[in-house]
């Protein structure tokens, strides 16, 4: 989604604060992946995602597209396509090089499926799991713009939001992969998608977020971090049960109000951070770090063992070893980010014959 936004006054400003913001929620993805232990990976589990849906309401803007064919066919540029370059690259690596050694059995058939089904990271979308994201999204998205164009009443709006989380939340409880595009795993964020949306207008397109005073943005954290040291133990195990991958929720009460708390604090913390180049890098490229990491990962962790005999459940359960292999993920992943951002406006024309190119086609 592009991050440059026009205020209320008529200036064109890029979304600093924004881009730290989804820097540091990949770092919190990688991290998490290379971290088994619950006071590491189970704090981000509880709403590292879900951050990723707030930040996409945020940056949903339906007036920019008048027809549902623009939208879509904006979405599939931004998102389907690189879904699935990434996934072929992915199954790829996996049918030539990991299918032997991972521990769950799927048939290749399976798993070219996955890139057409995208659900079920234990069958289909399995060599390329984290992708349900990507195309968790552009279904989300889809269905999102269609309720705010068919709907004018936000009552109406309300009631079919509602309905289709309630719909997302049973099929979750009896772990029924019935939809495609990962609809499943998305039904049931959609009132963090939707938050984000209605706060578009005070946190992204006001002038007022950009001369907030750092003083008041602090004094509204210094609660939220207090509760948060507080209460990290308990959040943490929360965040043990939550894998919305894998349709796993802890209490409800729960799973719709500590997020919001978190992804609070988090997104005060990347206002006052706000310019940081190499967090914002990160951020502009979540997509690509997204899909290549977890192959990357799997290589260092193979190689730590067969160069050092470190483990890998040493690796996984070891916060320095933990944080070091995400850390050398990122790195490793840098050289096919460039390779990704040469290479895909290539890919935008070559698919659409050079019709309708968008200015920027990088997700």
């Amino acid at each position: 989604m592009e991050n440059i936004i026009t205020t209320d006054t008529g200036r064109r400003n890029r979304i600093h604060y924004l881009d730290v913001l989804k820097g540091i929620g990949i770092v919190f993805v990688v991290f998490a992946h290379a971290n088994s232990m619950l006071y590491g990976s189970g704090y981000l589990y509880c709403f590292h995602m879900v951050l990723f849906f707030f930040i996409s309401g945020l940056l949903l803007n339906p007036a920019k597209y008048p027809s549902f064919k623009q939208f879509l066919v904006s979405r599939i540029k931004q998102l389907y396509i690189p879904y699935v370059v990434f996934y072929l690259l992915c199954y790829l690596y996996w049918l030539i090089i990991e299918r032997s050694q991972r521990t769950i059995a799927v048939s290749p058939l399976d798993g070219l499926l996955g890139l057409f089904w995208g659900s079920d990271n234990t069958r289909w979308i399995y060599p390329a799991g984290v992708l349900w994201f990507v195309i968790g999204l552009l279904a989300l998205e889809l269905v999102f713009y269609a309720v705010i164009k068919g709907t004018k009443s936000w009552w109406i709006r309300g009631g079919v939001l509602a309905a289709l989380t309630a719909i997302g939340l049973l099929l979750a409880k009896y772990r029924l992969y019935v939809l495609p595009f990962s609809l499943n795993n998305v039904l049931p964020v959609i009132p963090f998608f939707t938050a984000g949306y209605l706060l578009r207008r005070p946190l992204v397109e006001s002038d007022v977020v950009y001369h907030a005073k750092k003083g008041w943005i602090l004094l509204g954290l210094v609660p939220l971090a207090a509760f948060t040291i507080w209460q990290y133990p308990w959040i943490c195990g929360l965040g043990g049960q939550t894998d919305i991958s894998y349709l796993a929720y802890p209490a409800l009460h729960w799973f719709y109000t500590i997020p919001f708390l978190e992804i609070a604090l988090w997104l005060g913390i990347s206002m006052l951070i706000g310019k940081n180049r190499p967090l914002e890098w990160l951020g502009r490229n979540t997509l690509p770090i997204l899909a290549f990491h977890p192959p990357i990962a799997r290589i260092l962790t193979y190689a730590a063992g067969l160069v050092w005999g470190i483990g890998k459940t040493e690796i996984h359960e070891a916060w320095g070893y933990s944080m070091l292999l995400a850390a050398a993920s990122i790195i490793c992943c840098i050289p096919l980010v460039y390779l990704w951002n040469r290479a895909y406006p290539g890919i935008i024309t070559f698919v659409f014959r050079g019709k309708d190119r968008p200015k920027d086609v990088l997700p």
